[in-house]
């Protein structure tokens, strides 16, 4: 039987950094806690390597091999080509929650802002709506203004994006909770709040030079029911569509909820005939 070997080279990189990332943990066994920098110096080496091995080999044209399973294009060597950013997210907070703690969350940004990010990612949860519903849109401005207020002193771009807490009813995209999250977000940061009705957006910042685009992500979450949740649903991917179209460089997707197996509920966290 003829086994065909694959073409290597699309893949020159990250087969490289594999080998190299060995190397340097195998080496790492036998330096002393006093030399340590070594490693640190050899981190940098084979980091710089896989750069100028992504500039020698990167091409126009997508390039495919291990039997289509591998795929090396621009996008794909976009983040390696990228200036260095340094961001700094904040998620599931669940401000006013009964885990809550304004002491903890104060130093928490304290720590974040004094890395001088380029950037500020807010990914969801910023409320709690296991409490009362008829106070919750009460309590989601008030979390709001907790954020506005806490980074008043920072002049960088604060990305948004909205969880399933961010709603009164939990997981369910009724129309008069998206609208009333709109509203909230309007009213305590102005036009500074990206975000549409639906909870979806793009960043007029581009940190790093990429282009940042806020998906409503619990819009498509197994647990959703609303009747209006599958127009909900097509709509806010066809908006996505339509941003990627028209995309002249790599986007960051924000969402809350991933297209990926949820750890927390053992199951897909999108409905199946959306992660197709």
């Amino acid at each position: 039987m003829n086994v065909p070997v694959p073409d290597l080279a699309p893949a020159a990189a990250e087969l490289f950094l594999l080998a190299a990332a060995c190397s340097v943990l195998l080496a790492d066994l036998f330096v002393r806690d006093a030399r340590r920098w070594i490693t640190l110096a050899l981190t940098q080496v084979v980091l710089a390597a896989c750069a100028i091995i992504v500039v020698m080999t990167a091409g126009s044209q997508p390039q495919f091999t291990f039997s289509m399973m591998f795929v090396d294009d621009p996008l794909a060597d976009a983040p390696a080509l990228a200036e260095e950013l340094h961001v700094v997210q904040f998620s599931d907070i669940h401000s006013g929650g009964k885990h809550f703690s304004p002491e903890h969350f104060r130093a928490a940004v304290r720590s974040g802002l004094a890395l001088e990010p380029e950037a500020v990612l807010l990914t969801g949860d910023h409320c709690d709506n296991s409490l009362s519903a008829e106070t919750f849109a009460l309590r989601y401005r008030q979390a709001l203004k907790t954020w506005k207020d806490s980074l008043q002193g920072y002049d960088g771009p604060v990305l948004f994006t909205l969880g399933n807490d961010d709603f009164r009813h939990n997981y369910q995209s009724e129309p008069e909770d998206l609208l009333d999250a709109y509203r909230a977000g309007r009213e305590v940061w102005g036009d500074a709040y990206y975000l549409d009705e639906w909870g979806n957006g793009v960043a007029q910042a581009r940190p790093g030079g990429f282009g940042w685009v806020s998906l409503n992500s619990h819009i498509f979450a197994a647990y959703n029911r609303p009747p209006q949740a599958p127009a909900q649903a097509e709509r806010s991917l066809a908006w996505l569509e339509s941003e990627l179209r028209r995309s002249q460089g790599p986007l960051v997707l924000l969402c809350h909820i991933p297209p990926a197996w949820d750890l927390y509920s053992h199951s897909p966290g999108w409905k199946p005939q959306y992660l197709k």
